[in-house]
């Protein structure tokens, strides 16, 4: 029986199922999520702006193809072989790829973002790589304030040279959203640099990343993340 949760335990318990229960805890936790449901047992998900996310097994095939019939979402985002068994229409898809971080875990402060996001934007222009600029700003922001994201830099003569984010984190899990080096500036081990000063602040998580399909596989791999499954964004045809 698939029904509505507010339940923090709960919530926070299912979510450790998958990288897309990183992004419902995340956005639990950062106060974003419109709607959250559980199937009282493995399964959880979750409604922002019309995605709707799924995390976890299926227990019952048609209930869910029922319920999403129900909610009519945008799109859907889950793992492929969840796209596959509710025959969903995939329109985009990936790898992922995760790595356990050692350490204890530090909770991370919540703070107002004082950065012009325009600039780092227009770095993830420059490396084909930006989202929307409006929800790029509100997502950041919102999860910098909140306490489920980081926002790291590095500079040359003051110059954004290099920058990693990541907004879907929790106390267990977090996501990579973007490792971006200026063109100008590749090959020196900046994107590295990011991402051992991103392990260390996010110590004692799982470490998520959608990637695309032939894109920076070696990069990621020399990191230490291993392929651990593929996702996708699907458009229901329920």
């Amino acid at each position: 029986m698939i029904s509505l949760s507010n339940n923090k335990e709960i919530i926070l318990l299912l979510s450790k199922a998958d990288v897309f229960g990183a992004r419902i805890a995340s956005e639990y936790l950062s106060g974003t999520a419109e709607l959250i449901w559980w199937d009282h047992e493995k399964l959880l998900m979750s409604l922002k702006n019309g995605v709707l996310s799924i995390s976890g097994s299926i227990s019952d095939t048609e209930e869910l193809k029922d319920f999403i019939s129900f909610v009519s979402p945008a799109v859907i985002m889950c793992m492929q072989n969840v796209a596959e068994i509710l025959s969903l229409n995939v329109i985009q898809s990936g790898v992922l790829m995760s790595k356990e971080t050692e350490g204890e875990i530090t909770h991370l402060t919540g703070y107002f973002p004082d950065v012009l996001f325009s600039e780092y934007h227009e770095l993830l222009e420059k490396c084909d790589m930006a989202p929307d600029y409006s929800g790029f700003c509100r997502e950041t922001s919102v999860a910098l304030r909140t306490g489920t994201g980081i926002l790291l830099e590095e500079r040359e003569e003051g110059k954004l040279t290099a920058t990693l984010i990541a907004t879907s984190v929790s106390d267990d899990s977090a996501i990579i959203n973007a490792v971006a080096v200026d063109p100008e500036h590749q090959r020196k081990g900046l994107g590295r640099l990011l991402m051992k000063k991103a392990e260390a602040l996010l110590s004692g998580r799982k470490l998520f990343i959608m990637r695309e399909d032939n894109k920076n596989e070696e990069f990621y791999t020399s990191c230490g993340y291993r392929n651990c499954g593929r996702w996708c964004v699907a458009e229901t045809n329920i």
